[in-house]
């Protein structure tokens, strides 16, 4: 098993964030608290989806999928080292990208290990769906 985690609510299940701790070796750990953002990940969730815009050129091309976005939670619960690591193109990374990082500002409860507040990498999938 690798040292990386799922954190899922489950009042909203279907949506997640992977998360694992930095700095660690390849053999198991457990967090004693995942990061969390503030007000749940169900707030998360919809302060992405109230303000990403489908891009005009997606629209067009009627593409859909998932993007994620890798990032860094420090152990002042700041956001930073924004990575796009799945892309899918026609402006659709760059507004979700945009928007993560506009609602991760200062947003984080950091995780803590063994009692001590410690930085950690977490994955975001946002998903861009027409209906």
């Amino acid at each position: 098993r690798s040292n990386s985690f799922e954190y899922i609510n489950e009042e909203i299940s279907k949506y997640n964030l992977v998360c694992k701790n930095l700095g660690q070796s390849k053999s198991e750990i457990s967090l004693d608290r995942p990061p969390l953002f503030i007000g749940s990940s169900i707030s998360m969730y919809y302060l992405l989806g109230n303000n990403i815009k489908y891009p005009s050129d997606a629209q067009r091309a009627n593409k859909s999928g998932t993007v994620e976005i890798k990032f860094v939670i420090d152990e002042k619960g700041e956001a930073k080292d924004f990575v796009l690591i799945k892309k899918l193109g026609y402006g659709m990374d760059e507004e979700a990208m945009r928007v993560l990082k506009q609602i991760s500002l200062n947003n984080w409860f950091p995780a803590i290990y063994k009692n001590e507040k410690v930085s950690s990498e977490c994955i975001i999938p946002i998903i861009y769906r027409l209906d």
